[in-house]
């Protein structure tokens, strides 16, 4: 999905991950969180593929990824709730 911009990708995701808070997140919270970790791996290796300058430099998509994450919470559902990506 390269071809598409971080905003279309959270259009696509946002139900599903919306649905997942609210059905996994009054019970299971410590593993969703965990699941929800690996949504933000799969956007950081998104990001390595679409922008050929991060393709060998994970820690620096990671830290892009958080990036845009602190200045637009509201991108993912699960954001909004404090499950960002980590920069370490």
């Amino acid at each position: 999905m390269t071809n598409k911009e971080l905003t279309e990708i959270a259009e696509k995701y946002n139900p599903v991950i919306g649905g997942w808070l609210n059905y996994y997140g009054k019970y299971g919270r410590a593993e969703l969180s965990k699941v929800l970790d690996s949504v933000n791996r799969h956007l950081c290796h998104w990001i390595r593929r679409k922008y050929k300058r991060y393709k060998h430099k994970p820690y620096q998509a990671r830290c892009l990824l958080k990036k845009i994450s602190l200045g637009n919470r509201d991108l993912f559902a699960h954001w909004k709730v404090g499950i960002l990506p980590s920069a370490g």
